[in-house]
């Protein structure tokens, strides 16, 4: 891959919190009362915050409570919550929410207890998101522990939508057959399962060439990525770590090594996008070695770069629909644009640790990217970024997916917070 000798903008370390005495509190999170983003909790053993006040913290699971000039911390919740709890915040009314892996709890201080603030999704992690293209109100989850769910007033409410298969199920990626809409495909347990009914059920062995295996449901951690051919559909690439190639829509598959020197294997292909006009050009991404293209539909890619080991981190693609010559690519180096279609790459300054790229079908100048720290957009082609949805917690967002009939409506597959619904003005 070229790409100019500009770097990316790095966003400035923040300073370490600076550590309070305390007594007998556990490692946790602490947060200060009406912050609107929560302070995370700092390397060593206990609390930290940045100003006087009254303080919150989590630690142990349960909630805590400080004043400053106090010399110890007070328990004020009933219950711990019995999992890892990633970031706390205080609303202005005094309430805390914390964001955890099983997603947002609120605590309810007339009970002493702690009540789940999402809308039905499960999972510790969504990590995809497949809008149904015969129904826009149907939207699929990929999520970490809780198998496929489905949502049927595009993001409002969710529901299991897994079968037997994939309960309880590490599921990294899904999509939706834009031409036969029942049939769903979702990357699980080291390989690709098929739905033949809109991802009710899923058969358990898998399919030919992508089989499933069981021992390995809770081992994939980042998500996954599907591309069908807009104008070849029989023709599917899926972005598991390893890139694997479908020229029968998916039901049968080849692994596609990527081996630039002769000897490394490539094996950290996190995304992948095949050109709407030339089902022939397709672009993945390698976490470490970025962007490359295929010219022969993605049964080799020439140009690819790898790390000698696999590493796990943000990749995206998303095509210019407007103008299929100008691609937009993510991965650990930052984000990159191209305007010859992948020739030549231009590192893109202001945004960070990009997992997720999203066009506006609706407005095709408009481009959203979920981030390491929330929502962006732009409309100037990546020159200038500006955050999205006041409130949205603080965590990665791997997933987004418009609602294609207006553009005004954005989910966003969060880390530890289920799916967030947006609604843009």
């Amino acid at each position: 891959m070229r790409r100019s000798s500009t770097r990316a903008t790095r966003k400035p370390t923040q300073p370490e919190p600076r550590p309070i005495q305390h007594r007998a509190l556990p490692r946790g999170t602490v947060a200060r009362r009406s912050a609107r983003v929560a302070a995370r909790l700092s390397p060593w053993n206990g609390a930290c915050a940045t100003e006087p006040g009254t303080f919150y913290a989590i630690a142990g699971g349960a909630l805590y409570a400080r004043s400053d000039g106090d010399a110890s911390w007070t328990a004020i919740s009933g219950g711990a919550l019995d999992f890892d709890v990633g970031s706390l915040a205080i609303a202005a009314d005094g309430t805390p929410y914390v964001a955890t892996v099983r997603g947002p709890y609120r605590y309810d201080s007339s009970d002493r207890s702690w009540q789940r603030q999402d809308t039905g999704i499960r999972g510790r992690r969504v990590l995809d998101l497949a809008v149904d293209p015969s129904d826009p109100d149907v939207v699929l989850a990929a999520t970490d522990g809780g198998g496929v769910q489905r949502s049927a007033d595009f993001g409002r409410t969710w529901s299991p939508w897994s079968g037997e298969a994939l309960t309880n199920a590490v599921v990294d990626g899904v999509v939706v057959d834009p031409v036969d809409p029942l049939r769903v495909l979702a990357s699980a347990c080291g390989g690709v399962l098929s739905s033949n009914d809109g991802g009710r059920s899923w058969p358990p062995a898998g399919v030919q060439g992508m089989g499933c295996d069981r021992t390995t449901y809770n081992q994939r951690l980042e998500p996954s990525r599907f591309a069908f051919a807009p104008s070849d559909p029989d023709l599917v690439l899926a972005a598991l770590g390893n890139l694997y190639r479908s020229t029968d829509g998916g039901r049968t598959w080849t692994y596609v090594p990527i081996s630039p020197n002769g000897e490394v294997q490539c094996h950290g292909f996190r995304a992948v996008a095949v050109d709407p006009l030339d089902s022939l050009v397709v672009y993945t991404i390698e976490t470490i070695g970025g962007p490359a293209k295929s010219i022969d539909g993605g049964a080799s890619f020439p140009s690819a770069t790898c790390a000698l080991i696999a590493f796990e981190g943000p990749a995206a693609i998303a095509i210019d629909p407007a103008d299929p010559a100008t691609i937009y690519a993510s991965f650990t180096d930052g984000l990159v644009k191209s305007e010859d279609r992948g020739e030549t790459w231009v590192v893109q300054p202001g945004i960070d640790r990009v997992w997720s790229l999203a066009f506006d079908a609706a407005d095709p100048t408009t481009l959203y990217a979920g981030a390491d720290d929330g929502v962006f957009v732009t409309h100037d082609g990546a020159a200038t970024w500006q955050p999205v949805g006041e409130g949205l917690p603080s965590a990665p967002v791997y997933a987004l997916a418009i609602d294609p009939r207006d553009g005004r409506t954005l989910l966003a597959g969060t880390h530890g917070a289920g799916v967030q619904r947006l609604r843009l003005e």
